[in-house]
């Protein structure tokens, strides 16, 4: 897994004074480089493995602002059809549905043979680190702001060089420039490594529960045979009290009403932590759910409980969760689906006995453990990189020479 590189752990910020917004000098993106096109490269050109290639949807599905990794190969006689990008280069997407796309660009700096596709404009830039420009054109407020007034009034707005060369770009020199995307992609390294051991956590986390909740594979010491029992053999299922939304406040009690997330939230609970529950209706009627925390269960929403002593809780809901699409399955209706109470307490469920369930249990509610560990480190470094980011393209947060080491210290404008 990447870790953050020592210039990361040595930089400093000086607080000896409130920040001031320093005002680097704006050219417009036609004066920095040279646009171009790519050609060719459509769905059916794609192979399993082959060339590199970049298509346009890709700019906003996959790649973030630099590119690290590549989702569509193609075969030799294809990318002779197409256009080569060049390390630097910095590709827009031509298409755009939403203020949001519209001049989302990603920089190449690879020395692969990669192509680009069809509705990819290539930006070739001149004395401007690529990154940089990638960076400041998807983050920067006011530069994001100029981009959102290209989609004005459109549905669908075909971006031009024209359009996309009128957008101003603040620039620092290009020593400042390299500085400022040093700890920004530092900081992608560390997530995208974080992003492949959440993945591969998550790959063995799913091939545990398909040997262990089927039988396919016993823990060692067990070798009784599994039994069937209805749920509703095992423990009691009620279903919640609606809550009116004028009742919700900002923070409280989560209100569980029969989705994936919490409808709001409230002063009141009427279920107690460590529940499992099962969505009653709507789209996700089925959805098993377990509540480590205090909450209100609502109208659109079963609880699980008194549950048998015969049964371990986290195997039960690893049980339920395993086998959440044929609960799912149980739904009627077409306008708002639901989940009727005496087909759930109907269903059946094979189990070992008490105690095979608590050692499944606790293997597999570990690796889940571990998954939110991974997970919440994840996020606190975007958020962190987040506010660097605007600190940093701002001018609010300088990064300053000492000695050969441009990036060995922070200071803020006006310390």
């Amino acid at each position: 897994m990447t870790q953050p590189t020592e210039a990361d752990q040595s930089l400093t910020i000086c607080e000896s004074q409130p920040p001031a917004e320093v005002r680097w000098p704006k050219r417009r993106l036609s004066t920095l480089g040279t646009f171009s096109r790519g050609h060719g490269i459509h769905k059916v050109d794609l192979i399993a493995d082959g060339i590199p290639a970049v298509r346009y949807g890709e700019i906003y599905t996959h790649h973030s602002d630099v590119i690290d990794r590549f989702f569509s190969f193609v075969s030799l006689e294809s990318a002779k059809k197409s256009v080569r990008l060049r390390k630097g280069d910095v590709l827009f997407a031509r298409p755009g549905e939403t203020a949001e796309e519209i001049g989302k660009c990603t920089a190449f700096v690879s020395d692969a043979e990669v192509y680009a596709g069809d509705d990819v404009l290539i930006f070739s830039p001149r004395g401007v680190d690529s990154r940089y420009l990638s960076y400041t054109m998807n983050h920067h407020h006011e530069v994001m702001r100029e981009r959102q007034r290209l989609a004005q009034g459109e549905m669908i707005v075909h971006t031009s060089p024209a359009s996309l060369g009128q957008i101003e770009i603040p620039l620092p020199s290009v020593d400042e420039q390299k500085a400022i995307v040093t700890p920004l992609t530092d900081s992608d390294a560390l997530i995208a490594g974080l992003d492949t051991l959440i993945a591969k956590k998550a790959a063995m986390k799913q091939g545990a529960v398909q040997q262990l909740l089927t039988g396919k594979i016993r823990l060692a010491g067990f070798n009784d045979p599994w039994m069937d029992s209805t749920l509703g053999s095992i423990a009691k299922i009620s279903k919640g009290i609606q809550r009116n939304r004028e009742t919700l406040v900002e923070a409280g009690y989560p209100v569980w009403n029969g989705g994936v997330t919490p409808s709001g939230f409230t002063d009141e609970w009427n279920t107690p932590e460590n529940t499992i529950t099962i969505s009653e209706g709507g789209n996700s009627c089925g959805f098993v759910g377990f509540i480590s925390e205090r909450f209100w269960c609502g109208g659109h929403c079963y609880a699980l409980k008194e549950l048998s002593t015969s049964f371990d809780l986290r195997f039960t809901y690893q049980n339920l969760k395993y086998h959440q699409m044929e609960l799912m399955s149980l739904r009627v209706g077409s306008g708002l689906p639901n989940v009727q109470k005496k087909r759930l307490l109907a269903y059946s469920i094979k189990h070992p006995g008490i105690n095979e369930q608590r050692a499944i249990g606790t293997v597999l509610s570990d690796m889940d453990l571990e998954l939110k560990v991974l997970e919440r480190r994840r996020d606190k470094i975007q958020a962190i990189k987040q506010g660097m980011i605007q600190s940093l393209l701002s001018g609010r947060v300088r990064l300053v020479r000492r000695g050969n080491d441009v990036s060995a210290s922070v200071e803020k404008v006006g310390s």
